[in-house]
Order: C-alpha cells, then structure tokens, then sequence
C-alpha cells in the first residue's frame, strides 16, 4: 500500500481537527440553545425532528471526506514487475560557435536559431543517447553521450560565440571529435546532426567526410543564414555593440550559408540536409528519417509498477455526499 501524492497524505491530519472543531461548535450551539429552551419545548417545537438521521447524515459527510482524501492523495495497492527497455540511436550533435553565427539574417541571430533547434530536437528523443560539441576554430565535446535529456538541456546556457578560444570554422574537427565520441564497439547506429551556417575554413573537410563514411557515421545537417550574405556583428566585454566585423583592408566581412557544402556532407553520408526558417523547426524533418533506421537497445531496466485503486474511493465518496445532501432529519420523510 502507497500513496502516489504523499503532500495530500497530510490532509488525513486535518480530518480530526476539524471532526474536533466540529464538535465543539454543536456542543456549544447545544448549551446556546439549551439556554433559551428546556428539552420539552424544543421536542414540541420539533415534533419530527430525528437526531438518529443527523447522525447518519454526519457520519456520511466525514465518510465521504475520507474517501476524497484517499482519491487525491492517489492511494495504490498492489504492483507488477515489468522490464522497460529504450531503444535508440547515438546522436552527436555539433553546434557552430563561429563569429559568423552571430549574424542576424536569421531572427535573433543565427547562434540563437541553432539554440532553438538543438533545444527542440533534445525534447523530441525517445531512447536514443545525445552528445553535444561545441566547435569554432577547433572542436570539445561539452555533453558526452547520454539518454538524460535534463542534462543534455543545461549544456544550451553555456553555447555562445566565446566558448570555443579558436576563431574560426573548423568542420573537419567537429567531425573527427564526433568520431571519437562515438562508441567504439557499435557503428551500426551512429548520427551525426551538424548545426551551422556551413562555411568550412580550416581542415580537409573532404577527408573527414571520408572517414565519417568509413566509419558508417550519417551526417545530418542544418544550414542556419542565409545565402546573400550578412555582416558579423562585433560587441565589447560588456556585450555592447561595436559596429561589424571588417577583413584586414577595411572591407566588412560578409557571412554567407554555404547550402553547397551542407548537402554534400549529408550526401555523401546518407544523411539530409534542411535549411532553418524563421518560426519553424525543420531539425523534425531530420530526426523524423533518423527514427527510420535500425535501432538497438541502448538500456533495459525493471520498473515496480503500483496499481491504481484510488477511483475505487470516488464513486462512493460522491455518492455520500449526494445522499447527504438530500437526506431528509425528519422522522416522517426519506428525503
């Protein structure tokens, strides 16, 4: 026997108080009335009057109190055994920490988009293990793999455009980081999601898509920009706005989303690219055809199940209280 809500278990405590409290009340109306009539006058004044059937009502109302008490506090007995088992794939998720993901092509920014898809995609999993790396010039993994999705969640405060020390855009390192962050001993179930604006300026990308392909990883990814081009705002330690970022002649520093380079990496892979659009979360799409391919059980563990029997309490407890209410405390009529 257990209570699914222990805090309404404390109700139970304040049944006898007020049963008390209602006490003291009729027995100090009882001394009231006592004090203006004998119990003569008042058996002739109340010629029909039934104290059994006051007592019956009352019992009934405290009965029905119980009963409702027990219903909230979701009482249950007895329980099963049963084995839940999750099953899944490893997800790597690289998320761009660039300059050039502060670019505002995209409502609020492209860095802020990232966020929100990433966000969006760790609420959606079902069984499946996350990790996140952070890559700018060079790649750490901040989140390794793991199926709490609440811890996955807390490492989205800390992505910005400072975390990674390096300038610039290295993909080819976020992808040899996912390399190593994937399990060893299983490259059957191996995804990689790569969040960026796609602009690769160091590393032989080539050769990493390579190894990614040898190594049975699926590259998925996800533009965020735009292809026009957009210049990267620049702020000072206190986060106030100091103009745009310019190249060494002076020129501003146009930022562009490299679709080209995304779609090759997801095609060479067996991957899919999407490009992110303001108010929709087209990282769905990618994870709807991630859920297509093969799953295995990543965690299997027995659960005690307690069985509900708190509805048993409501339907009498209910209808006590409808009888109750049109219980007649006349001796001559029923109701």
């Amino acid at each position: 026997m257990r209570f699914a809500d222990w805090p309404m278990v404390w109700l139970l405590l304040a049944l006898p108080a007020l049963w008390a409290l209602e006490l003291y009340m009729a027995r100090r109306s009882r001394a009231i009335r006592d004090s203006f009539a004998s119990p003569e006058m008042l058996q002739r004044l109340r010629p029909n009057a039934s104290a059994a059937k006051k007592r019956v009502r009352a019992a009934m109302l405290w009965i029905a109190l119980l009963l409702l008490v027990l219903t909230l506090a979701q009482f249950q007995f007895g329980r099963v055994v049963e084995e839940v088992s999750r099953r899944g794939v490893d997800i790597v998720v690289a998320m761009d920490c660039s300059a050039s993901m502060r670019a505002r092509d995209i409502e609020p920014s492209r860095l802020d988009k990232a966020r929100s898809e990433l966000s969006h995609l760790i609420q959606r999993l079902q069984g499946d293990r996350v990790a996140i790396i952070a890559f700018a010039g060079t790649a750490h993994a901040l989140c390794p793999l793991t199926l709490d999705r609440s811890a996955a969640l807390m490492y989205l405060e800390v992505l910005d455009t400072d975390l990674v020390p390096y300038p610039g855009t290295n993909v080819a390192a976020a992808i040899d980081k996912a390399l190593e962050i994937f399990d060893p001993a299983d490259k059957q179930h191996r995804v990689l999601v790569l969040i960026s604006d796609g602009e690769s300026l160091e590393g032989d990308l080539d050769q990493a898509i390579e190894r990614a392909r040898q190594a049975n990883v699926r590259i998925y990814t996800l533009g965020v920009g735009g292809a026009r081009g957009e210049p990267i705002p620049e702020f000072d330690d206190q986060g106030r706005p100091q103009g745009f970022k310019k190249d060494r002649s002076g020129q501003l520093v146009q930022s562009r989303l490299d679709e080209a380079g995304l779609t090759r990496m997801a095609e060479a892979t067996g991957g899919l690219y999407r490009r992110a659009t303001y108010g929709e979360h087209e990282i769905d799409t990618l994870y709807n055809d991630i859920q297509k391919m093969e799953q295995r059980e990543l965690d299997s563990t027995v659960r005690v199940a307690y069985k509900d029997r708190f509805p048993w309490f409501l339907v009498p407890a209910l209808a006590l209280l409808i009888l109750q209410f049109v219980l007649s405390e006349r001796r001559d009529r029923l109701l």
